[in-house]
């Protein structure tokens, strides 16, 4: 599998940020640099989707690195909650539908 070395500025560039952003967020956990079996050093497919987004928040909506955090956080959330809902939705559709054939 031929690896992809991408540089901090690199990343900030495509993800329209400035390094001091990307470097806040890893310092503060919302993002990691993973490694893999050689101990190198890389960024998921996810984490430029996260990066994509804190970079929509920060140039859309001049949202600070805290507020990127707090609104992705959330976000992550509410599309749990979401799943959570349609799983009972289904359930109780479910249950109605047995409830029926039992009358």
């Amino acid at each position: 599998m031929q690896k992809r070395i991408l540089y901090l500025k690199d990343v900030a560039e495509y993800c329209g940020l400035e390094i001091e952003v990307i470097e806040q967020l890893l310092d503060s956990g919302f993002l990691q640099v993973k490694n893999d079996d050689q101990e190198e050093e890389f960024l998921t497919e996810q984490d430029l989707e996260l990066l994509h987004r804190a970079s929509r928040l920060q140039n859309t909506f001049g949202v600070n690195v805290a507020g990127i955090e707090v609104i992705v956080h959330m976000r992550e959330q509410i599309l749990y909650l979401q799943q959570e809902l349609h799983k009972l939705q289904n359930l109780a559709a479910y249950m109605d539908d047995e409830k029926n054939a039992l009358e």
